[in-house]
């Protein structure tokens, strides 16, 4: 993504569903440090796993994956 307003037009709404949202604000994240020394939060809504990485604004959203 380019910009911020283009992840909004593009992909939250097929990836934050409302059912989603919920999900995140109520569930309960795990935290990590990867092998490249980044921190991140992890949160598992049903078969998906969303990930947010530490940046300097603070934690961002970076990827979903399948919660194996």
């Amino acid at each position: 993504m380019r910009d911020a307003a283009e992840f909004r037009k593009n992909i939250y709404g097929e990836i934050f569903t409302a059912k989603i949202r919920a999900c995140i604000a109520r569930g309960k994240g795990d935290y990590d440090r990867d092998q490249e020394g980044h921190d991140n939060f992890a949160i598992f809504c049903g078969e998906e796993l969303f990930l947010f990485t530490r940046t300097a604004e603070g934690f961002r959203f970076s990827e979903v994956d399948a919660n194996d």
